[in-house]
């Protein structure tokens, strides 16, 4: 790992995905797994396990996207959706907003057995923002003061990248 960036290894075995985070879990890994997670809901129902037992920290692109999976998941009745053995750095992060008994939490993962998958970052600039948009307003819908500490970010974020889709490209200026 450089520069603090982490990894997520993933399995998959028919609809069961796990995803193992080692260090930190943020913006620049978010698009990848998302992206694998819709890919995967072509299919079908599935069942996703994220396990954070080796994650130190997580920035709010990657908790929004988690929160999104859930709902995605488990309120539209898509699958199944829960954390594994989240380590304390995660879990006083669940905590302080509220989200630790939001989620379902296992205590162990037991992997499908096939081998992991390394995920690269996502370089796709547009699907990226889009990303931390979405990633942002699950953040500002939560109830309560976490969702109040979202609300005027994702806002910003939505206007921001709403502007950026009208500007015309940097290409055909010389």
């Amino acid at each position: 790992m450089s520069g603090g960036e982490g990894l997520l290894c993933l399995r998959q075995l028919g609809e069961r995905i796990s995803c193992r985070v080692v260090g930190q879990a943020t913006m620049r890994q978010s698009p990848a797994l998302r992206c694998r997670i819709e890919q995967a809901l072509v299919s079908g129902p599935i069942t996703l396990h994220v396990d954070l037992h080796e994650c130190v920290y997580m920035d709010s692109t990657f908790l929004g996207m988690l929160i999104m999976f859930r709902r995605m998941l488990v309120n539209r009745h898509l699958g199944q959706f829960a954390l594994v053995a989240p380590s304390p750095e995660c879990s006083r992060l669940l905590r302080q907003m509220g989200l630790d008994a939001t989620f379902c939490i296992l205590a162990e993962e037991s992997s499908p057995d096939v081998p992991e998958e390394l995920l690269e970052s996502e370089t796709d600039a547009p699907y990226s923002q889009r990303n931390i948009v979405e990633a942002h307003q699950e953040l500002a819908a939560l109830p309560g003061p976490a969702g109040e500490i979202f609300r005027d970010v994702a806002a910003h974020l939505q206007h921001d990248w709403e502007r950026r889709q009208n500007e015309p490209t940097a290409a055909g200026s010389g």
